[in-house]
């Protein structure tokens, strides 16, 4: 429409696709709406800005609920009460309504390292582990008295959305790798140090002086703390696990498919 040489846009609706989905860990269930096309430009120019992707993503995943429990007023609220892994299951709900879910994937067969290129339903073959324990996901935290570093235990649970962007927030100047380190640890809520002398323990929460002391620990008491938190956190989840056969030697392939990359293989594709 035309008015004195200016042309207005007239107003219209358009119905995007919605998804459910319930959280693994928090268990809240939340609705999505399909990404716009300015939302899927802003995560691509997200991947520029490692520091900022997490932060990015959280602001996209937040804008796009439609429906959210009534625990989540804000999204202070979405990134404290959520966690990393809750977020997986979240990504897969916006794939699932933006991106086609049927896509050409290529499996290596672990015996005779054949490339077979299938193609899978994702849909099909996702699934969800919820928490089952009686005190809320991200309350929990498991003690880790180590055996060599015998002094040192390690109070481990799994870390919310908050934590991750505020550290992320920190860290402008750290190369890749370290950054990834950082995230990993986190898990490691602080750290008890017995101190004989004066028969107490120092609590250690700085982020800087628990990667110190990790770093400083044999192996055999960092797999301490990788076994407790498989066993107390990590059965849960959301996976897309796929089950072919070789099209060389026929043995079975078995393959868990990262949520977020495939996410973002799709906006490629």
């Amino acid at each position: 429409m035309q008015k004195a040489g200016l042309e207005i846009l007239p107003s219209f609706s358009i119905k995007f696709p919605e998804y459910s989905v319930i959280t693994p860990y928090s268990k809240f269930e939340y609705t999505l709406r399909g990404l716009k096309v300015s939302e899927e430009e802003a995560l691509k120019s997200s991947l520029l800005l490692p520091n900022k992707f997490s932060e990015h993503l959280n602001d996209v995943l937040y804008s796009v609920m439609i429906k959210k429990p009534e625990e989540i007023k804000t999204k202070e609220d979405f990134l404290k009460k959520n966690t990393l892994k809750d977020r997986d299951a979240l990504m897969f709900a916006l794939y699932h309504v933006t991106y086609k879910d049927v896509h050409p994937y290529e499996l290596t067969c672990s015996q005779c390292s054949e490339k077979n290129n299938v193609k899978i339903n994702f849909l099909n073959s996702f699934s969800v582990t919820f928490w089952d324990q009686p005190e809320l996901a991200l309350s929990k935290e498991v003690m880790v008295k180590l055996e060599q570093a015998e002094q040192l235990t390690f109070v481990v649970g799994l870390p919310s959305l908050f934590e991750e962007q505020q550290m992320l927030n920190d860290l402008s100047a750290v190369s890749d790798k370290e950054r990834q380190k950082k995230v990993a640890l986190l898990p490691i809520k602080y750290i008890l140090i017995d101190i004989a002398s004066a028969k107490k323990q120092d609590k250690i929460v700085d982020r800087i002086n628990i990667q110190r002391v990790y770093d400083d620990l044999p192996v055999s008491d960092r797999k301490l703390i990788d076994k407790a938190l498989k066993d107390n956190f990590e059965k849960y989840g959301s996976t897309i696990k796929v089950i072919s056969n070789c099209q060389k030697c026929r043995a079975e392939i078995n393959t868990e498919i990262d949520l977020v990359n495939q996410f973002f293989r799709a906006m490629y594709e």
